[in-house]
């Protein structure tokens, strides 16, 4: 019901409502991002977000059953909090494509936070 009353709107407002971007992260092992054929792990502006210190930073090898965090513009990162600690924010459509396809990403809608999911 909700969906349609939306429709509705969008075709008398002329189309989409104007609705604030959601933030959304979900996390992902490191195993399973790092299967994209592009994947190039990297530490971008670590210093620059406060984390200089090596020991925090965890200057180990990674694992595979380590967690990152997939945000909602694909960026990836160490840290739950986008554009902390980021490891990959190259957003290729072969990336997009991957996200979609085969972690099948994407940002829920506010009525999929409201609305229990039947089975």
């Amino acid at each position: 019901m909700i969906n349609l009353l939306r429709d509705a709107e969008a075709r008398v407002g002329g189309g989409k409502t104007s609705r604030s971007d959601r933030k959304y992260t979900r996390a992902h092992h490191l195993g399973e991002i790092g299967n994209f054929n592009g994947w190039h792990e990297e530490k971008i502006d670590w210093q620059e977000n406060g984390n200089a210190d090596p020991a925090e930073n965890g200057d180990r090898v990674p694992s595979d059953d380590d967690v990152v965090y997939l945000h909602e513009d694909l960026t990836v990162t160490q840290s739950m909090w986008h554009h902390e600690q980021v490891i990959f924010n190259r957003v290729t459509p072969e990336w997009k494509n991957f996200c979609t396809n085969v972690l099948e990403f994407r940002v829920p809608d506010d009525v999929e936070f409201c609305v229990p999911k039947l089975s």
